[in-house]
């Protein structure tokens, strides 16, 4: 399914990226997957031009940092070569009044036969959750989902998606695949308090909970844990050791990552219901990197063997929570293949603002602070 070892370019120059793309595509290479850090110096004329005068279908975009290995990297691109002609839908409009994919996309029912479908969205877009409930009712349980939230660990919008249009702002690239990738998902935060009504809710804006304002029940339980007292400037420092979990019908959390505290009301990364019930959370190292254990374990339980690459699709703020210990976590997922026998797997991916999964059979989800990991089979059906 990979094309050539995937191979970190240390820098945006389109010259550079064209003729690594040109040795890929003379490689075999019928669809690209370009992912890239976000401090990476991208002259946007230049990649609009490029990615416009590609001869295969491209996707991708802009992430808080990318990975290859066992090393996280603000600065680089990662242009992943795939043997598969990739379906590419382009759906925008997720700032505004949201279209629906249906409406967006003329051959929903070819895509539907997809093993893979990835989704990569601007991360700070207001309507992820209609679209991603679009996708899911058209296309329904079927495929593997994957994918997550492209953009800025500032939370600045701009063009962060990489399309054959160039790139995108307020945007999703919905993406088919033939071959069916197997996922894991973990995450290892634990609950501390809850669960709490959220008793009015907006969007991805959190108002009340049991009825009370979001933010000073949010700063009861976590001033006295954090010895800190909140405010709009450290809220974000503070908060990102603190989740939200949103219980599911199984007793399960749904990860929600606090980012802005706004008067009254708590800003997260995804849409928090009306009515659900919440949680907050907190991590420990350890249990975060035995997450990551687990994950892996279960994608190699679920594919077997002929791994061709892992594509890990994990949270900043874990790595923000973990800070160097993060590299542990990074040599979790490259220990785990190494015992199943698969050292030689590629890992490469982002770290982003929201990851993308189908964990079950009977949803597709947003999540935060979550590790998933999608290993690609060989064969390319």
């Amino acid at each position: 399914m990979i094309i050539a070892p995937v191979e970190l370019l240390d820098n945006g120059d389109v010259l550079s990226v064209r003729a690594h793309i040109d040795r890929l595509l003379a490689a075999g290479a019928r669809s690209l997957l370009i992912l890239a850090g976000e401090e990476t110096d991208l002259c946007r004329p230049e990649w609009d031009a490029m990615l416009q005068a590609l001869p295969v279908p491209v996707f991708g975009g802009v992430f808080p940092r990318v990975v290859l290995g066992r090393q996280e990297h603000a600065v680089g691109v990662l242009v992943v070569g795939l043997s598969c002609t990739a379906d590419v839908c382009i759906a925008e409009g997720l700032d505004g009044a949201m279209q629906g994919f249906e409406r967006s996309h003329a051959h929903c029912e070819a895509m539907r036969q997809s093993g893979t479908v990835m989704i990569w969205v601007d991360g700070l877009a207001r309507h992820i959750a209609a679209l991603m409930e679009a996708v899911f009712d058209v296309l329904g349980a079927g495929p593997c989902y994957i994918g997550g939230g492209a953009g800025s660990l500032s939370f600045s919008a701009g063009p962060c998606l990489f399309s054959s249009r160039g790139m995108l702002q307020g945007a999703a690239l919905v993406v088919g695949l033939p071959p069916r990738m197997a996922l894991g998902v973990e995450h290892g935060w634990l609950p501390v308090a809850g669960p709490f009504i959220v008793s009015e809710a907006h969007g991805n804006e959190i108002r009340s909970l049991d009825f009370r304002s979001a933010a000073e029940l949010y700063r009861e339980v976590v001033e006295p844990l954090a010895d800190v007292v909140l405010n709009e400037e450290n809220f974000f420092a503070v908060a990102k050791d603190f989740p939200f979990g949103l219980e599911r019908f199984d007793g399960s959390f749904v990860v929600r990552d606090p980012i802005i505290l706004d008067g009254n009301s708590i800003v997260c990364v995804g849409d928090v219901p009306g009515q659900s019930c919440l949680h907050v959370l907190r991590g420990e190292e350890a249990s975060l990197i035995r997450a990551a254990s687990t994950g892996t374990a279960q994608a190699l339980q679920a594919l077997g063997k002929g791994v061709a690459g892992a594509l890990l699709v994990d949270c900043i703020s874990r790595a923000l929570f973990l800070e160097d210990g993060y590299r542990a976590e990074l040599a979790a997922v490259s220990d785990a293949l190494a015992d199943a026998g698969q050292e030689a797997v590629p890992v490469f991916g982002v770290l982003t603002l929201g990851e993308i999964a189908n964990p079950g059979d009977y949803s597709l989800e947003l999540f935060n602070k979550t590790f998933v990991l999608g290993l690609m089979p060989n064969a390319c059906l």
